[in-house]
């Protein structure tokens, strides 16, 4: 149907230029005192239909070179009989990283890694490595993915996926897409929500990196932390909702264990009335927090009694509990950003440069207000270690739902599955 308006459009500019290239006068634009008007006007020629295709000349040219420009777009694009072809998915950069270093940094992990980052992590990391070095190769397996139109069969072929969310660029995007999506749709209460984000004292963070599990008892803490304020802030017990997030990377890939969460603003009491409970002054929270970690540590024997003492007696002890961040209750927007915040994987890809030639790898991340830079530069096995320490271990999963989002279908509490 473009091909034919198109088709239109150009004879209507050819038969309008003929008519001007009838008069063989044509001196200047159409003033009433100009030789070539009068003679139009003697020989009965009408000054407004020559206007108008005096003006199409000027402009054939020109349509001329659109014309010809959007029928090589045409061919380009909308030729439907042409034989599809497909672009194998390139290297990118990390895996790049990889495929040429891993083999050394796997060779001196023990000796120069194993201490500070973690022993016997080496056969982990190996295995999420190994699929993620294979991922998108085609050599390595394929689908073939045909579309069940009968008038279409279109069909293609598509690489598996390593599916290596901590560590793969292409792969942790897609899952928090996914993911997002599935909270703003599916998950979330069409209720106000806040982010929350608790951290930890520099001191008690190796713990996280040498027990692997420690985080999913933490995490119930902060839940019924949460539980026990909503509670006494209403009056009465309701019943919340939150998904609860753990991460371990800072700036420039630290390692820095603390949690994000999307919290439900409030709970629903034993009626199914919704109570609104917006928490302003966070000060005794975050002082409780500090209690109930210090005390679990200390249950754990993880840490001494005097060393415990210390923690409660440090006037900027490192423990910190922010929610300034709103999610309102129909704001598809911010409910998928947040989502796709708390599940972001360590590493971005637009982050990463790597210097081949001397064998650096510069790592570029906001202004850090601590570190007064907004770069660091590793060596390759530094950067490696550095990237690989945020591994989990295999089958753990760091985004925990809580309360009423912790049945396996939402909308199971029936007095208030219309929230949905």
């Amino acid at each position: 149907m473009l091909h034919g308006v198109l088709e239109i459009q150009f004879n209507i500019f050819v038969q309008g230029s003929l008519i001007a290239l009838q008069s063989k006068h044509i001196l200047c634009p159409f003033f009433t005192d100009a030789p070539g008007n009068r003679f139009l006007r003697t020989h009965g020629i009408n000054l407004t239909s020559f206007a108008t295709s005096y003006c199409i000349l000027k402009s054939f040219r020109l349509f001329c070179l659109l014309y010809l420009s959007v029928q090589a777009q045409l061919f380009l694009d909308l030729d439907l009989h042409r034989e599809p072809t497909y672009t194998q998915r390139g290297t990118n950069t990390i895996q790049l990283i990889f495929k040429e270093h891993f083999a050394e940094f796997a060779e001196n992990y023990d000796e120069k890694y194993a201490k500070t980052y973690g022993r016997f992590r080496i056969e982990r990391i190996t295995e999420v490595v190994d699929n993620f070095i294979g991922c998108g190769d085609y050599s390595q397996g394929i689908a073939r993915i045909q579309c069940t139109n009968p008038e279409c069969k279109a069909e293609f072929f598509r690489p598996f996926s390593c599916k290596g969310f901590y560590l793969c660029p292409s792969c942790s995007q897609k899952k928090t897409l996914l993911f997002s999506e599935y909270m703003h749709e599916q998950l979330l209460l069409s209720l106000p929500h806040r982010q929350f984000v608790w951290t930890f004292p520099k001191l008690l963070r190796p713990f996280f990196r040498h027990d692997r599990k420690l985080f999913s008892e933490i995490s119930r803490l902060i839940f019924r932390m949460l539980a026990d304020f909503y509670n006494e802030a209403a009056g009465k017990e309701i019943e919340t909702a939150a998904v609860l997030a753990f991460q371990s990377a800072g700036d420039f890939l630290r390692f820095n264990p603390h949690f994000h969460g999307i919290v439900l603003e409030g709970g629903f009491d034993e009626q199914g009335r919704f109570i609104h409970v917006p928490l302003g002054d966070l000060s005794q929270m975050s002082e409780y927090f500090r209690r109930i970690i210090i005390d679990f540590f200390l249950q754990k024997k993880l840490i001494t009694e005097k060393l415990a003492q210390n923690l409660l007696s440090w006037r900027h002890s490192g423990f910190s509990v922010d929610n300034r961040v709103k999610i309102p209750a129909f704001s598809q927007k911010a409910r998928e950003a947040i989502s796709q915040y708390i599940a972001k994987p360590p590493i971005s890809l637009k982050k990463v440069i790597f210097e081949q030639h001397d064998e650096k790898v510069i790592y570029y991340s906001d202004y850090n207000d601590y570190f007064k830079r907004n770069m660091q530069v590793f060596t390759v096995q530094d950067f490696i270690a550095s990237v690989t320490q945020h591994l989990p271990s295999k089958g753990v999963q760091y985004i925990r739902r809580y309360g009423l989002y912790s049945s396996l279908k939402p909308g199971a509490n029936g007095s208030i599955s219309h929230m949905w």
